[in-house]
């Protein structure tokens, strides 16, 4: 069988190298992604978010590989992190995941998640101060216990399957 004339062999590649290891939630929202490297910025919208996160739709988005800050704003609040492309299709967008954030951060991603999901949000913790959280600094064990957490969570909620939230328990313990 020949190849599509329509499909480009590299975006096919691209597609194929995707693979999704969390849920995800349909999220409308303006978002503005920086390259660390070069400064250049892109403004676009999320198309969706999950717990390693998100696509954004843009014309120009950055290559793979290329380590971005981000920040997305719903409902008057935003939401910041850093993060690194992990998938791109030009004219179309980039998926990007996310690297490092603060706990207040962190925080607020957790409500976005459980209100998309339609389980509510986390009561507020007033005792967590806003601390830099990087992933390249080597092992937290802050970030370590809000993915746990929200991994929890989410099962709990059965929003994530008992086999897939197990699998992400498993994954954080290495």
């Amino acid at each position: 069988m020949a190849p599509d004339p329509q499909v480009n062999p590299a975006d096919a590649a691209v597609a194929k190298n995707e693979r999704r290891r969390n849920l995800r939630f349909p999220l409308v929202a303006m978002i503005e992604v920086v390259d660390i490297k070069s400064q250049a910025k892109v403004t676009g919208r999320t198309n969706d978010l999950g717990l390693g996160g998100c696509y954004v739709d843009t014309l120009s988005p950055f290559p793979i590989g290329a380590s971005v800050k981000l920040v997305i704003e719903r409902d008057g609040k935003t939401f910041s992190a850093e993060g690194k492309v992990v998938y791109s299709q030009h004219g179309m967008g980039m998926g990007i995941a996310f690297t490092a954030a603060t706990r207040g951060d962190i925080r607020l991603f957790q409500n976005w998640i459980l209100e998309l999901s339609g389980k509510g949000t986390l009561e507020p913790d007033l005792a967590a101060p806003p601390q830099a959280l990087d992933a390249e600094a080597g092992p937290n064990p802050a970030v370590h216990d809000v993915v746990r957490e929200l991994i929890l969570i989410l099962m709990r909620k059965n929003l994530l399957g008992d086999p897939e939230g197990k699998e992400l328990l498993r994954r954080l313990q290495q």
